[in-house]
């Protein structure tokens, strides 16, 4: 609303100095890192599909290229009708669980499927993980003033950025790690389950804060 927007200053602008302000809400910080480490989680898709999916499946470009169409269709598809319907029916904090036990088996699923299609099953599946951000940013925004929306969500933006500079790291050095050594074959799904448990830690955090199993 108009009386909720501030002048806009140029020494203000500053991602980090803003990500700085926020951080002295205290009620907000359990939120900054549950974010963080679901943004970390879902950043193991665009780190190391193609190396997976390629290195298990030998799938060729055009069966990557078909698969993440098939993902962005999925995930589009849910982030446009559930959750606009379930949140309301489930109400935040049901809707949050749901999101983040999906997200969690599913991602220790993609760690183990051993054949092409299965992989195809376990994004149908996992549509429902696409509510957790959702009612993660809608919890804070209750934690923050009126005029300080905008702060908020360029705070995350700077949050969601700085997983995108750590998870390629992480994810590609995990999956290096485990297809170069021979007593770990069988587990180069090491990704996908170092994603699932950082998607557990993110729930223990919310237990932390308070968040009510339902």
């Amino acid at each position: 609303k108009p009386e909720n927007r501030r002048k806009l200053e140029f020494s203000k602008m500053n991602p980090f100095s803003s990500l700085k302000k926020l951080l002295t809400y205290k009620s907000l910080l359990i939120y900054f890192f549950t974010f963080a480490l679901v943004f970390l989680a879902g950043q193991v898709h665009p780190s190391i599909w193609t190396l997976y999916t390629e290195y298990k499946f030998s799938w060729t470009a055009w069966q990557v290229g078909l698969s993440l169409c098939f993902v962005g269709v999925v995930y589009g598809a849910s982030q446009a009708l559930l959750t606009k319907k379930l949140i309301p029916i489930w109400g935040e904090t049901k809707a949050l669980n749901v999101g983040l036990f999906v997200s969690m088996i599913a991602y220790f699923l993609y760690g183990i499927v051993t054949e092409s299609w299965m992989i195809y099953a376990v994004v149908l599946g996992s549509c429902l993980s696409a509510l957790a951000a959702p009612c993660l940013q809608s919890m804070m925004t209750k934690e923050v003033p009126a005029d300080q929306q905008g702060e908020l969500q360029g705070g995350l933006t700077s949050i969601s950025s700085l997983t995108c500079i750590i998870a390629p790291l992480l994810y590609s050095k995990s999956f290096d790690y485990a297809v170069s050594n021979t007593a770990l074959k069988n587990l180069i799904g090491l990704p996908y389950y170092i994603a699932a448990i950082i998607i557990g830690l993110s729930w223990v955090l919310l237990l932390k804060k308070g968040l009510k199993v339902s």
